[in-house]
């Protein structure tokens, strides 16, 4: 393009969501949003299913709302599921507010690395429950892959 004019945008503006992926995590960054049902919703379902397969050392509640939770080198060096289950449950839970709050409908939901698994999710081809599922297994088969 030569011209100075803007580019043509096709028409009605599309609203597409980007679900970020694996260091994306910031201690306590739901601590504002922790009364919104919603919210709370999600983290509880990310805990109590990731209690029931037994993994995870660390309540994605308390890494998202306290903003002393560990920070992000630590935790992804001490706690790598924990790491990948609090970066999954901001994004599914942040998009459950944005999509309460939507006028405009969402046209797309697209993830990069752990946020796949939040943008599939948050697109409704599969559940809560289903996604941490597949955390849980991803992080052992990462954990299987680096033995010697």
């Amino acid at each position: 393009m030569t011209e100075d004019r803007p580019a043509p945008t096709g028409g009605t503006p599309r609203t597409v969501l980007m679900c970020p992926g694996q260091g994306a995590y910031l201690p306590g960054a739901l601590r504002h949003l922790s009364g919104v049902p919603s919210v709370s919703r999600v983290l509880g379902t990310v805990d109590a299913h990731s209690t029931a397969l037994g993994s995870a050392r660390t309540p994605v509640g308390r890494l998202l709302t306290d903003s002393a939770a560990p920070d992000p080198d630590l935790l992804v060096r001490t706690d790598p599921l924990a790491f990948d289950l609090a970066t999954y449950a901001a994004v599914v839970a942040s998009a459950a507010v944005l999509l309460d709050l939507a006028t405009p409908p969402v046209h797309a939901v697209l993830g990069h690395s752990v946020g796949d698994l939040a943008a599939l999710t948050v697109a409704g081809v599969i559940t809560i429950d289903q996604g941490v599922r597949l955390l849980h297994v991803r992080d052992r088969l990462l954990r299987d892959a680096a033995l010697p």
